[in-house]
């Protein structure tokens, strides 16, 4: 067994999962976070888990997404019989509609995506019906959960499988003998056998004092609006967008076009104003909804929850997994750039990494 915790640096699904995959194995895990990092991607957090897209069958990516979407909801309910807890019925949305706003987009789009190479992760069921202004794909197999409470249901589990959490800001890590020593930016340090960099788009001056290039990942503003709102449940997705109506609540996440290199200056991603940001979400937001739930939804919002978060993701939109060092008791890892897939992925990738883990710094 180890001697000393496996430290992740992060604690959002990257970290959480990983955490928690290292602790059911029995090592011992520490998990820094920095409490003062307002660029957390898990806040902003879409929920809406889909693996519709531009995939070739025979794609790495096309196999880990059908496997991640398909065992995604038997890994959450096996932490919640961990847990002793029952699923809340509002935090569970089953299908997820796509709606387009001519018919002409729908033939446009549809081809596009669904070209006869694509094996088809779901049933699709194409309605028009109803509207004909319009067409609107239902995705029966995809599914909404909420990211609040995906997040408490992990660190809870984390808690009770004993791994413990850490405010520190990590600056830098060194070799030290066959250990790793965590160097924080006020100059304290940990030693430890491995560590998982989870941290995202924090994790670029790590790299960068590691000496490690980072231009093979780019940094995503993301939003992520959550008022009250008269409407029936229903789960839907838009172009970049995406709404989630459950028990009058509805959740809306919208991602930016604008993106920029790790290692860049994070506050480059933020050019609103939290003023500027909650009054766009506002326009937004009922714009889309109405146009989405044909005009359905209330006109005022009571409350509007506005959340910002900067996602990663690689040049190949596939998490960037991968070992930088290795030291003969483990090294370091990189866990990150997840971008929208990390709820159906980050759970699968770290069932995989802590096997590796637990190999080196066990003996096993």
């Amino acid at each position: 067994m180890t001697k000393s915790p496996v430290i992740v640096v992060g604690r959002g699904l990257a970290g959480l999962t990983t955490a928690m995959c290292l602790a059911r194995r029995k090592i011992p895990v520490k998990v820094f976070y920095d409490s003062e990092d307002q660029n957390a991607a898990t806040p902003a957090t879409h929920g809406i888990c889909t693996i519709k897209g531009i995939l070739e069958s025979d794609t790495e990516r096309f196999d880990l997404q059908q496997r991640g979407h398909r065992g995604f909801e038997p890994w959450l309910r096996e932490w919640e019989v961990f847990l002793n807890r029952s699923r809340p019925k509002d935090s569970w949305l089953s299908g997820v509609r796509e709606v387009f706003p001519s018919m002409d987009d729908f033939r446009s789009e549809f081809g596009r995506i669904y070209r006869k190479d694509f094996l088809g992760a779901k049933n699709v069921v194409v309605t028009t019906e109803k509207v004909p202004a319009f067409a609107e794909a239902y995705y029966p197999g995809d599914f909404w959960i909420d990211p609040g409470y995906l997040i408490k249901t992990y660190q809870e589990a984390c808690i009770k499988l004993g791994v413990s959490f850490e405010d520190f800001r990590v600056g830098s890590l060194k070799a030290d003998g066959d250990s790793l020593r965590v160097i924080g930016t006020d100059g304290k340090s940990n030693l430890t056998s491995a560590a998982v960099l989870c941290a995202g788009y924090g994790l670029a001056p790590i790299l960068a004092d590691l000496g490690r290039p980072s231009g093979e990942m780019f940094a995503v503003a993301g939003y992520t609006f959550k008022s009250r709102v008269e409407h029936p449940d229903s789960c839907f997705v838009k172009k970049k967008t995406g709404i989630a109506f459950k028990n009058g609540v509805v959740h809306f996440g919208s991602t930016s076009d604008k993106s920029t290199k790790i290692g860049g200056d994070s506050s480059s991603l933020r050019w609103r104003s939290t003023d500027e940001e909650e009054a766009l979400g506002k326009t937004t937001f009922l714009e889309t909804a109405r146009d989405i739930s044909k005009g359905l939804i209330a006109s005022e919002l009571s409350t509007l929850e506005v959340r910002w978060g900067v996602r990663v993701r690689t040049r190949e939109r596939m998490p960037l997994v991968k070992q930088i060092q290795e030291t003969r008791n483990g090294g370091i890892w990189i866990n990150t750039g997840y971008y929208k897939s990390g709820t159906i992925l980050s759970w699968l990738i770290a069932e995989d990494l802590a096997a590796k883990i637990a190999a080196v710094v066990t003996g096993a």
